[in-house]
């Protein structure tokens, strides 16, 4: 680590938190969201995030594929080749 980036590792693990803790939660809302469901309708429940999975890493295939990062939405800048 350079030792001028040092002084930014109080963000980087902050924002480090934020995402564990985003994760955590959304994985508990989907778990108890689905739990408190019929059979027909976690099975509906089931498929839709598995088509709103699919597009995710479907558009970021598409962003590895071409190599640049302002094909994605709300991106500034192309990355360096």
């Amino acid at each position: 680590m350079r030792a001028d980036a040092r002084s930014r590792l109080p963000q980087v693990w902050t924002g480090v938190l934020a995402a564990v803790t985003l994760a955590m939660s959304f994985g508990a809302i989907l778990t108890f969201t689905a739990a408190s469901l019929s059979a027909t309708a976690q099975e509906a429940f089931g498929g839709t995030l598995s088509l709103i999975a699919v597009a995710f890493v479907t558009s970021a295939t598409a962003c590895a594929t071409c190599g640049r990062v302002a094909c994605c939405p709300g991106a500034r800048r192309t990355r360096s080749t």
